[in-house]
């Protein structure tokens, strides 16, 4: 059963760090590059796609880091409470910070906010790679 835990817990985390670093890199700079009344469709239309993605794999993250933590906490407590720390802060980043920046974004789109959007972005991006390193070590048993 350890090793389903274990498998599962590093392809989702792996899964979410992967999609945060695409975002980073990739779709959140486009952003930029869509201009005036097209904004507002394309950002829907991103919107819509990314959701079921997104709350599959952050359901699947967050339910892993749970069971991992009810299940290694005794022999790993340092481990498993760094990741679920780094997941909690990925959780309120998104929804403090960003859901409203996309709903700002969505009634008006400006160049500013959009940069905003990238900047802050890494916090999300390198906490979920300091928490994707975190599982690997604990999966290791280092």
């Amino acid at each position: 059963m350890f090793i389903v835990v274990d498998s599962l817990h590093l392809i989702f985390t792996a899964a979410f760090c992967c999609l945060l670093w695409t975002v980073q890199l990739l779709v959140y700079p486009q952003f930029l590059e869509v201009k005036g009344n097209d904004f507002a469709n394309y950002h829907a239309n991103h919107m819509r796609r990314m959701m079921p993605l997104v709350a599959v794999i952050f359901l699947g993250e967050g339910s892993m880091a749970t069971i991992s933590f009810a299940i290694f906490f005794q022999h790993q407590a340092a481990l498993q409470s760094a990741s679920v720390l780094l997941f909690a802060i990925n959780t309120l980043l998104t929804f403090l910070l960003f859901v409203p920046l996309h709903r700002n974004l969505q009634m008006a789109r400006t160049d500013s906010q959009l940069r905003s959007l990238v900047r802050l972005n890494w916090l999300r991006t390198l906490c979920s790679s300091a928490r994707l390193f975190v599982v690997l070590l604990a999966i290791t048993g280092e």
